[in-house]
């Protein structure tokens, strides 16, 4: 078995124990069903350019191409040049990345277009919101575009989106859960909900891990009675049961009694044009509770300002859900992974209110 810590992008990482059987059961899905035969094939070099000490460098892209008989090359680290001389190289099949290492590998000025059509298969991009334009260049390399979800508490990936893939489903859901594995959305009294009703995203399957190492209190608050794992994001099924994310339980705040989930506002300003990335956070205040603060970070170049962004917002989004406070930052904290580091914008917001 081996121990993986939690990204800890929103609070304390927590080792969570992953037995052979749980690593295994992801690698066998992601392997046979979704990415045969456009993704991994028995011959094929496939980069891992992720930390090995996280779920997606230890299983998704760690153990199935072992699993699978692929070759690996590993990275140390992910520079994009370096990555674009790999693929082409090797002649990889596969992109897979979270959404910060996209951004980065397409604005490189040695990223051959023709050149990657001709040899990818398949693309995959997870761990992040994926911004539009991203999803839109990644379907110009090839048509075969998932956006899996998964988790370290799962081994990885759980759900994936349709292919070939659609744009708006793409940008939209996280995809529908392997057969092999179970999810259901329940309400804070672990009743099912209706579809189409947000609630916590619960999964039950070989893929779950055995155990929190060492925090026997937060595994049995993590699991109900029936075997359900309890994730913390927040999400509802549609009417084709494809999963949409809203955010995670500790990212939602309160608004004048309104239930705010910073991903639907992140979404609509990462659409903006000039912005890069961009990070919702709450921050006090004396009449609503709470309001919401837009961190932003801007495409290289790109000069952006609060009041017109606010003015965009308003034809898209109810009135309490527009951030009061925008903030331009070069760079936003990122974690190893390359996922936004909400908890230090937030260990920041209260060191800026309780001084």
């Amino acid at each position: 078995m081996i121990i993986v810590y939690t990204s800890g992008s929103t609070g304390q990482p927590k080792g969570a124990v992953l037995t052979h059987r749980n690593v295994i059961s992801m690698a066998l899905v992601q392997k046979t069903e979704f990415l045969a035969p456009e993704g991994m094939q028995p011959g094929d070099h496939i980069v891992c350019a992720s930390p090995v000490n996280h779920v997606s460098g230890a299983t998704e892209w760690g153990a199935t191409p072992l699993i699978a008989g692929c070759t690996q090359v590993l990275m140390d680290y992910f520079e994009p040049h370096l990555a674009n001389r790999i693929c082409e190289q090797y002649q990889v099949p596969l992109m897979a990345g979270v959404p910060t290492m996209y951004a980065m590998v397409f604005s490189s000025p040695d990223f051959n277009l023709e050149e990657a059509r001709s040899r990818v298969r398949f693309g995959q991009i997870g761990g992040a919101m994926a911004p539009r334009d991203i999803l839109a260049k990644m379907l110009e390399v090839t048509p075969n575009c998932s956006n899996p979800m998964g988790m370290t508490e799962t081994a990885g990936f759980t759900t994936w989106t349709d292919l070939p893939g659609d744009l708006d489903n793409l940008h939209q859901t996280c995809g529908k859960i392997a057969p092999e594995f179970e999810l259901t959305i329940r309400d804070q009294d672990q009743n099912e909900v209706p579809r189409g009703t947000i609630g916590e995203v619960c999964y039950r399957g070989p893929m779950l891990f055995k155990e929190y190492y060492k925090m026997p209190e937060a595994t049995a608050a993590a699991f109900d009675k029936d075997g359900w794992f309890y994730s913390g994001d927040l999400g509802f099924l549609d009417e084709n049961d494809d999963l949409h994310l809203v955010g995670r339980a500790k990212e939602m705040y309160i608004t004048g009694g309104f239930n705010v989930y910073p991903a639907e506002i992140e979404d609509r300003i990462s659409q903006y044009p000039g912005v890069l990335f961009v990070a919702v956070v709450p921050v006090p205040h004396k009449l609503m509770g709470e309001v919401g603060r837009a961190y932003i970070m801007p495409k290289p170049g790109a000069t952006l300002d609060g009041n017109a962004i606010q003015e965009y917002l308003k034809e898209y989004l109810a009135d309490y859900k527009i951030p009061r406070e925008y903030v331009f930052r070069p760079m936003l904290p990122m974690t190893p992974l390359g996922k936004i580091e909400k908890k230090l914008l937030r260990q920041e917001v209260e060191k800026e209110f309780s001084a």
